[in-house]
């Protein structure tokens, strides 16, 4: 029989559970607003000695969450691609946006996820870049090459400044579903049924429209 190494008062087996509520915790109150002993007792743990053992450091913890959802977002985008391309039928703008934005939609990665990322930018942005290009994000790569080639802007500085607010507004429209429950979503309310099935096709609708320029850009 294999024996449990119980030393020092480790706690094991629920490395899950902490990146679960870190993320949540995290999302909900930024990077620097929650400590390791507040997720432990989330957890329902006693020991911080815990986390230690399965991660090491704060940072470490973090690192894993991200490269947690990146791996698994990259995954089903690449497996979406593939049966796309291998359908036999047009590919349009429309359906290389549902996938940038399916692993939200089809809870592939948690509902808060993308306010994690978030406010992990925003509490340290190197941190976050050095993390993101660590991880070989093909599916995104191939989903943007296809945007490029589809919106036919003839121009990469309008094509790269394009996405650039793409990829502000679809991280809004991703993380709809925490705020219209937050004190600060009460304001949108009476003009934004965030309920409605109809809003994926008004985000749909919009993010199109950003990728087709109509006329020339204002200088």
């Amino acid at each position: 029989m294999k024996q449990q190494n119980t030393s020092a008062g480790v706690e094991r087996g629920s490395r899950a559970d902490f990146i679960r509520e870190a993320e949540r915790l995290f999302a909900e109150r930024g990077v620097n607003g929650v400590g390791i002993r507040e997720i432990v007792a989330s957890v329902g743990h006693k020991n911080v000695a815990s986390v230690r053992y399965h991660f090491g450091t704060k940072e470490n913890l973090i690192r894993e969450i991200m490269i947690e959802g990146l791996r698994k977002s990259e995954q089903w985008r690449i497996d979406q691609l593939n049966a796309l391309e291998k359908g036999g039928n047009e590919i349009t703008i429309r359906d290389i946006l549902l996938i940038v934005v399916g692993p939200v939609r089809h809870k592939i990665v948690t509902e808060t996820f993308m306010l994690f990322l978030a406010q992990v930018s925003l509490s340290d942005h190197k941190f976050y870049d050095d993390v993101i290009n660590s991880e070989i994000q093909v599916g995104m790569k191939r989903c943007v090459n296809y945007l490029r080639e589809l919106s036919a802007s003839g121009s990469e500085d309008i094509f790269d400044t394009r996405m650039s607010l793409l990829s502000l507004y679809a991280t809004a429209f991703l993380n709809s579903q925490s705020w219209k429950r937050s004190k600060g979503g009460v304001m949108w309310r009476k003009s934004v049924n965030w309920r409605s099935s109809a809003l994926l096709n008004h985000f749909l609708e919009t993010a199109e429209a950003m990728l087709k320029p109509t006329r020339a850009p204002v200088l």
